[in-house]
């Protein structure tokens, strides 16, 4: 029983601490999208000798996450 009672003393103890606000939330989960996405492309459209550099651009990738 006294386990019981330290417990139920901690939570009456605990702080409370506000959630972020859901726009930066947002906007942090968007900033991770869009390096997962370049990583991926420069992946895919990675340095080739001697060919054409096919890769989209950043500010396309970036224009098309955002939208």
């Amino acid at each position: 029983m006294e386990k019981m009672t330290t417990a139920m003393d901690s939570v009456r103890e605990a702080d409370i601490v506000p959630l972020p606000k859901a726009r930066d939330v947002f906007d942090r989960l968007l900033c991770r999208c869009v390096q997962v996405i370049k990583l991926h492309r420069n992946f895919r459209f990675g340095p080739q000798s001697g060919t054409v550099d096919l890769r989209p651009t950043s500010g396309f990738i970036t224009t098309l996450a955002d939208t």
